[in-house]
């Protein structure tokens, strides 16, 4: 780490080092003055002092840092976690508010979870959700979207610049590979395999509606896949 040197304490340690290495009687023999040599190592102590804070400000940066990245990212999955999914919304809410552009949210819920989970375990519960983390976030690369996991089984993606006419095709997406896993679930009551329910909104944001809005539709769309069977993608957007 490269840390600046402190103006006012360099031109001091020149100066008392020039005076100790000056020639002439009187004044060779005035710095040999236990004083003047005292300055020179407290000068040279607050120096060190000075970069030691610098060094520990450093550190704790870096701590804080990885702090609040902990605190944005789910724990099992290493994905992003509910409080990183609702500041991201937020912020592309704003976004396509002021630039105008649509948004939208897909909401995803494993079928049947509860089932898998109580008959194979947890652990057998907790790889089958690092594995829909795992390949739902492969399918997400732009910045302005995000997948976070939001419950237990529960997963939301966040579209930014993204309308109806697109949300849709890449929830099937995203459903579609989750099916192509091939991750047994012989408790599944709609197949053999695990599979996903997907529910989508959009929305151009305007001061007449709400994120609010836009996340109920989300759910809403989401329980419509579930009571019209599940493994599928149903889709409602906001007015």
């Amino acid at each position: 780490m490269n840390l600046a040197k402190n103006n006012a304490v360099q031109p001091s340690i020149a100066l008392v080092d020039e005076i100790i290495q000056g020639s002439g009687g009187k004044v060779g023999e005035w710095i040999k003055r236990p004083m003047v040599l005292r300055l020179k190592r407290e000068i040279y102590a607050y120096k060190e002092m000075q970069e030691k804070l610098a060094l520990e400000l450093e550190r704790a940066r870096e701590e804080n840092q990885k702090l609040r990245n902990l605190s944005y990212t789910d724990e099992l999955t290493k994905i992003p976690n509910r409080r990183a999914f609702k500041e991201f919304a937020a912020r592309e809410w704003r976004l396509a508010l002021r630039e105008k552009k649509p948004l939208s949210l897909i909401m995803v819920d494993i079928d049947f979870f509860k089932k898998f989970n109580d008959s194979l375990g947890h652990q057998q519960g907790d790889s089958c959700l690092i594995k829909v983390a795992q390949t739902m976030s492969g399918l997400i690369h732009r910045p302005e979207d995000i997948v976070a996991r939001i419950g237990g089984e529960e997963f939301a993606v966040v579209l930014g610049n993204t309308g109806q006419e697109k949300a849709p095709m890449l929830a099937e997406k995203l459903r579609a590979m989750v099916e192509k896993m091939r991750c047994q679930h012989i408790f599944s009551e709609v197949s053999d395999v695990v599979t996903i329910s997907v529910g989508v909104s959009s929305i151009f944001p305007s001061r007449l509606n709400s994120l609010e809005q836009l996340i109920e539709n989300a759910d809403k769309a989401l329980y419509l896949a579930k009571d019209n069977g599940r493994n599928r993608v149903e889709s409602l957007s906001v007015d």
